[in-house]
């Protein structure tokens, strides 16, 4: 109870300046005008974003489906690559030249699926996409 009583003792002598309905509708639009132009933004960059992971996406399937297309061509190639470890007395290590040149795809698809979206992002300004 006496709890109660420093409350309202604390908020006995508090008395809020109250704005006019004309001050406080003001400020209300312009608040609201601005909650619209950051949703309109971020609208516009959500819509430039999905443009360029399409854009990303189509050219790593490009470069995967080319490179997959000279895969017999380099093949042969990466047949004779091997790692051997200075210092070391072991064996090198020989790893398939098959799968050297599926990680050189992959790498190849990736790389320029990110340099894609990258240059996509970069040229399409947020205002050409409202």
């Amino acid at each position: 109870m006496e709890d109660d009583d420093k409350l309202k003792e604390l908020f006995s002598d508090f008395q809020p300046d109250l704005s006019s309905d004309f001050q406080f509708m003001k400020r209300l639009e312009r608040n609201m005008e601005a909650v619209e132009l950051v949703k309109r933004r971020s609208e516009a960059v959500r819509k430039r974003n999905k443009i360029a992971v399409v854009v990303a996406a189509f050219s790593g399937f490009v470069v995967g489906v080319i490179l997959t297309l000279l895969y017999p061509l380099v093949r042969d190639t990466f047949s004779t690559i091997q790692f051997k470890v200075p210092y070391i007395a072991m064996n090198p290590i020989a790893i398939s030249g098959q799968v050297w040149v599926w990680i050189c795809i992959a790498l190849a698809s990736n790389i320029i699926a990110y340099n894609a979206y990258v240059i996509t992002v970069s040229r399409l300004s947020v205002r050409e996409t409202i």
